[in-house]
């Protein structure tokens, strides 16, 4: 037989465990960042990239560096070795 405190504790797991699913952000459609007009860039140095428009922001990320997880849908992030230094691709966030 389940205890009253048992029931309790249970219904607050699962709504504790619902509501962390459904809170979940999900990035918004579209190309907010403007990845794909500067798809020409990758395969090219870093150092050309241009300088972010206003109202949005860039930032640079090589392949093996810790990335920060805080998420901007304007944010366009330009992903590049560090060895060459040339971007290998381009992603919102």
């Amino acid at each position: 037989m389940i205890r009253p405190s048992q029931f309790l504790l249970v219904c607050l797991i699962s709504g504790a465990a619902h509501a962390q699913a459904s809170s979940v952000i999900k990035p918004p459609p579209g190309d907010l960042c403007h990845a794909r007009a500067a798809k020409p860039l990758i395969g090219r140095a870093i150092s050309e990239a241009p300088k972010p428009r206003h109202g949005y922001s860039h930032r640079f990320v090589c392949t093996t560096c810790q990335v920060p997880t805080d998420y901007n849908p304007r944010r366009l992030n330009f992903i590049f070795d560090e060895k060459t230094r040339k971007i290998t691709a381009l992603q919102c966030g």
